[in-house]
Protein backbone atom coordinates (compact mmCIF):
# COMPACT_ATOMS: atom_id res chain seq x y z
CA UNK A 1 0.00 0.00 0.00
CA UNK A 2 2.78 2.64 -0.74
CA UNK A 3 4.89 3.91 -3.86
CA UNK A 4 7.50 0.73 -4.53
CA UNK A 5 10.72 1.32 -6.57
CA UNK A 6 13.78 -0.03 -6.89
CA UNK A 7 12.21 -3.31 -7.93
CA UNK A 8 14.96 -6.47 -8.29
CA UNK A 9 14.36 -10.53 -8.28
CA UNK A 10 16.20 -13.06 -8.24
CA UNK A 11 15.44 -17.13 -8.89
CA UNK A 12 16.49 -20.07 -6.63
CA UNK A 13 16.35 -23.28 -8.67
CA UNK A 14 17.03 -25.27 -5.36
CA UNK A 15 13.86 -24.31 -3.78
CA UNK A 16 12.35 -23.28 -7.27
CA UNK A 17 11.13 -19.75 -5.88
CA UNK A 18 11.90 -16.44 -5.95
CA UNK A 19 12.79 -13.40 -4.07
CA UNK A 20 11.51 -9.60 -4.83
CA UNK A 21 13.01 -7.34 -3.12
CA UNK A 22 12.12 -3.56 -3.64
CA UNK A 23 11.74 -0.27 -1.79
CA UNK A 24 8.87 1.49 0.06
CA UNK A 25 9.56 4.88 -0.96
CA UNK A 26 7.83 6.85 1.69
CA UNK A 27 8.83 4.94 4.30
CA UNK A 28 12.62 4.94 3.13
CA UNK A 29 13.11 0.86 4.02
CA UNK A 30 14.08 -1.99 1.49
CA UNK A 31 11.80 -5.03 1.93
CA UNK A 32 11.44 -8.40 0.23
CA UNK A 33 8.96 -11.67 -0.14
CA UNK A 34 9.48 -14.88 -1.02
CA UNK A 35 7.36 -16.02 -4.33
CA UNK A 36 6.72 -19.52 -5.09
CA UNK A 37 7.19 -21.20 -9.04
CA UNK A 38 3.83 -19.67 -10.19
CA UNK A 39 4.82 -15.89 -8.78
CA UNK A 40 2.59 -16.25 -6.04
CA UNK A 41 3.53 -14.93 -2.33
CA UNK A 42 4.18 -17.10 0.64
CA UNK A 43 4.91 -15.92 4.35
CA UNK A 44 4.80 -12.19 4.65
CA UNK A 45 6.92 -9.37 3.44
CA UNK A 46 10.11 -8.58 5.28
CA UNK A 47 12.55 -5.62 5.68
CA UNK A 48 16.19 -5.95 4.89
CA UNK A 49 17.26 -2.53 6.11
CA UNK A 50 17.67 -1.69 9.78
CA UNK A 51 16.13 1.02 11.06
CA UNK A 52 18.56 2.97 11.82
CA UNK A 53 19.12 3.67 7.83
CA UNK A 54 16.92 6.28 6.78
CA UNK A 55 15.77 6.56 2.83
CA UNK A 56 17.24 2.75 2.17
CA UNK A 57 17.06 2.79 -1.87
CA UNK A 58 18.09 0.79 -4.84
CA UNK A 59 17.90 -2.62 -3.88
CA UNK A 60 19.59 -4.90 -5.71
CA UNK A 61 20.10 -8.96 -5.33
CA UNK A 62 21.67 -12.24 -6.57
CA UNK A 63 21.38 -15.75 -5.22
CA UNK A 64 23.71 -18.08 -3.30
CA UNK A 65 23.86 -21.64 -5.04
CA UNK A 66 26.01 -22.70 -3.02
CA UNK A 67 23.76 -22.14 0.07
CA UNK A 68 20.70 -21.88 -1.67
CA UNK A 69 20.71 -17.82 -0.25
CA UNK A 70 20.79 -14.12 -1.41
CA UNK A 71 22.42 -11.82 -0.74
CA UNK A 72 20.43 -8.40 -1.06
CA UNK A 73 22.90 -5.16 -1.59
CA UNK A 74 21.15 -1.09 -1.33
CA UNK A 75 22.39 2.11 -0.44
CA UNK A 76 21.12 4.31 2.82
CA UNK A 77 21.53 6.88 4.98
CA UNK A 78 22.87 6.48 8.39
CA UNK A 79 22.74 10.72 8.65
CA UNK A 80 24.12 12.66 5.83
CA UNK A 81 24.63 11.24 2.91
CA UNK A 82 24.41 7.31 2.26
CA UNK A 83 26.90 4.53 2.36
CA UNK A 84 26.15 1.36 1.05
CA UNK A 85 25.21 -2.32 3.27
CA UNK A 86 24.67 -5.98 2.47
CA UNK A 87 21.79 -8.70 4.28
CA UNK A 88 22.08 -12.41 3.70
CA UNK A 89 18.27 -13.52 3.08
CA UNK A 90 17.55 -16.91 3.48
CA UNK A 91 15.67 -19.04 0.72
CA UNK A 92 12.38 -18.77 3.18
CA UNK A 93 12.85 -14.90 4.09
CA UNK A 94 14.74 -14.92 7.40
CA UNK A 95 17.84 -13.14 8.08
CA UNK A 96 20.73 -14.60 8.26
CA UNK A 97 23.37 -12.81 9.99
CA UNK A 98 23.66 -9.11 10.61
CA UNK A 99 23.55 -6.23 8.32
CA UNK A 100 27.15 -5.43 6.29
CA UNK A 101 28.70 -2.21 5.72
CA UNK A 102 30.33 -2.24 2.56
CA UNK A 103 30.78 1.24 2.40
CA UNK A 104 30.88 3.64 4.66
CA UNK A 105 31.80 7.75 4.87
CA UNK A 106 28.67 8.44 2.95
CA UNK A 107 30.37 8.56 -0.07
CA UNK A 108 27.57 6.44 -2.09
CA UNK A 109 25.75 8.38 -4.77
CA UNK A 110 23.03 6.80 -5.72
CA UNK A 111 23.25 2.56 -7.00
CA UNK A 112 25.16 -0.75 -7.06
CA UNK A 113 25.16 -4.36 -7.91
CA UNK A 114 25.68 -7.57 -7.16
CA UNK A 115 27.13 -10.56 -8.57
CA UNK A 116 27.79 -14.36 -7.37
CA UNK A 117 31.03 -16.62 -7.99
CA UNK A 118 29.95 -20.32 -7.74
CA UNK A 119 33.03 -21.86 -7.77
CA UNK A 120 34.54 -19.51 -5.36
CA UNK A 121 31.69 -19.05 -3.18
CA UNK A 122 32.24 -15.28 -2.63
CA UNK A 123 30.16 -12.39 -4.12
CA UNK A 124 31.40 -8.98 -6.40
CA UNK A 125 29.45 -6.12 -5.07
CA UNK A 126 29.94 -2.90 -7.21
CA UNK A 127 28.34 0.43 -6.52
CA UNK A 128 28.79 4.09 -7.49
CA UNK A 129 31.46 6.59 -6.07
CA UNK A 130 29.55 10.03 -6.62
CA UNK A 131 31.92 11.86 -8.22
CA UNK A 132 34.58 9.18 -8.90
CA UNK A 133 35.08 6.01 -10.21
CA UNK A 134 33.27 3.03 -9.33
CA UNK A 135 34.41 0.67 -6.59
CA UNK A 136 34.63 -3.24 -6.17
CA UNK A 137 34.41 -4.91 -2.88
CA UNK A 138 34.72 -8.75 -2.78
CA UNK A 139 32.61 -10.26 -0.13
CA UNK A 140 32.14 -13.82 1.31
CA UNK A 141 29.38 -16.10 1.38
CA UNK A 142 29.09 -15.17 5.29
CA UNK A 143 28.68 -11.62 4.38
CA UNK A 144 32.12 -10.31 5.76
CA UNK A 145 34.49 -8.52 3.68
CA UNK A 146 37.51 -10.30 1.62
CA UNK A 147 40.23 -7.23 1.17
CA UNK A 148 39.67 -3.93 0.58
CA UNK A 149 37.23 -1.90 -1.75
CA UNK A 150 39.10 -1.11 -5.07
CA UNK A 151 38.79 1.53 -7.53
CA UNK A 152 37.08 -0.02 -11.34
CA UNK A 153 38.30 2.46 -13.75
CA UNK A 154 41.31 5.02 -13.84
CA UNK A 155 41.84 8.88 -14.55
CA UNK A 156 39.31 11.11 -14.84
CA UNK A 157 36.50 8.31 -15.17
CA UNK A 158 32.97 8.59 -12.60
CA UNK A 159 30.46 5.92 -12.51
CA UNK A 160 26.54 5.84 -11.70
CA UNK A 161 25.04 2.76 -11.46
CA UNK A 162 27.08 0.15 -11.91
CA UNK A 163 26.32 -3.88 -12.31
CA UNK A 164 27.91 -7.01 -12.34
CA UNK A 165 27.44 -10.11 -13.57
CA UNK A 166 29.73 -13.54 -13.67
CA UNK A 167 30.65 -15.57 -16.47
CA UNK A 168 31.11 -19.34 -15.23
CA UNK A 169 32.71 -20.50 -17.94
CA UNK A 170 36.01 -18.22 -17.33
CA UNK A 171 36.06 -17.41 -13.59
CA UNK A 172 35.41 -13.47 -14.20
CA UNK A 173 33.16 -10.71 -13.27
CA UNK A 174 32.08 -8.27 -15.38
CA UNK A 175 31.22 -4.92 -14.20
Amino acid sequence: NSTTGGLDIAYSATSNSYIVVYESYFEGNIYGRILDAFGNPTGSRFQIDTPSQQFSRNVQVTWNSVNNEYLATYMGSPGNGFDYFAQRVSATGALLGSNLALATGQTVYNFGGVAYASNANKYLVVYDGGASMPYGQFVSNTATLLASAFAIGSGTMTGWAPAAAYDSLRHEFLV
